[in-house]
């Protein structure tokens, strides 16, 4: 993709880079960090395991949004637990 917006790209082999996992998300708002994971799970759903079924994606984009809602009620559930 880089080369085909016309950018040039190199390899450095002694280049390396440290992840550290979710570090930056921490600092949003949990619904915003929820609508974000689930936003990136639909697509690569979609990019691996849905090319060209219409009716799959939609399944897809269903099964990932009730997944945000549980995910919602879960931490909601969660931080109402902790205040008591």
């Amino acid at each position: 993709r880089i080369a085909a917006l016309g950018f040039k790209h190199y390899y450095l082999k002694d280049f390396k880079v440290i992840h550290h996992h979710g570090q930056s998300a921490k600092k949003w708002p949990e619904i915003a960090r929820l609508k974000a994971w689930s936003k990136g799970l639909y697509y690569f759903l979609a990019k691996h395991y849905a090319k060209e079924r219409i009716a799959f994606r939609f399944i897809l984009k269903m099964e990932v949004f009730f997944i945000f809602l549980g995910r919602i009620i879960i931490e909601t559930l969660k931080k109402s637990l902790k205040r008591q």
